[in-house]
């Protein structure tokens, strides 16, 4: 004697169609019946969302987020936006990550006088610092003045980007003149 074919729900999605070369799965709205599987589907019933708001899977498991069909090119241009000042702050954080906020506050000390060094100008924070290092106070400014133009370089680069994006939002008609949005620019809460 055979077992009976058991049937179970799958909740597909699909590819959201936007001129967008990144990968966002859209929940497609109607639940399948099926013995086996689809390939673009999950038995993860998603959530019940109003309007304005879409269901996207992100390969575990469903996740709520703007309904980049349907959003006005208003809304699509404050996503890009936001999605534009993470690039920014998260390029930023990496100039910085790794010293304490403390210590970034002295920065600007410590280029001043690496700078007035030449001068003949006072240094009592390098002087202090280059004791604690057992190097020349001549070394420390040095290294203080190299570190500070990778740093200007980077944020400068970082802070071009930001603008030049903003500039392209701004002008946006339609989608397909935005950069590729992000499951991150487009979920609202998991």
């Amino acid at each position: 004697m055979t077992e009976p074919n058991t049937l179970n729900s799958y909740y597909p999605y699909a590819r959201v169609s936007l001129n967008n070369p990144t990968l966002l799965l859209v929940y497609t709205g109607t639940p399948i019946t099926a013995e086996v599987a689809p390939a673009s589907a999950s038995t993860w019933k998603p959530p019940v969302v109003p309007p304005g708001l879409a269901v996207y899977y992100d390969g575990v498991g469903w996740v709520v987020g703007t309904d980049l069909t349907r959003a006005s090119i208003s809304t699509l241009q404050a996503l890009a936006t936001n999605m534009a000042v993470k690039t920014f702050t998260t390029t930023v954080q990496g100039l910085t990550s790794g010293y304490p906020v403390h210590e970034q506050s002295s920065w600007a000390q410590q280029v001043a006088e690496a700078q007035s060094l030449a001068s003949g100008g006072d240094t009592p924070l390098l002087t202090v610092l280059a004791n604690a290092k057992g190097v020349s106070v001549q070394t420390l400014a040095q290294s203080v003045i190299d570190k500070d133009g990778v740093y200007k370089a980077g944020y400068a680069a970082a802070l071009a980007s930001l603008q030049t994006s903003r500039s392209t939002i701004a002008a946006a008609k339609s989608v397909s003149d935005l950069p590729a949005f992000t499951l991150d620019s487009v979920k609202t809460n998991r």
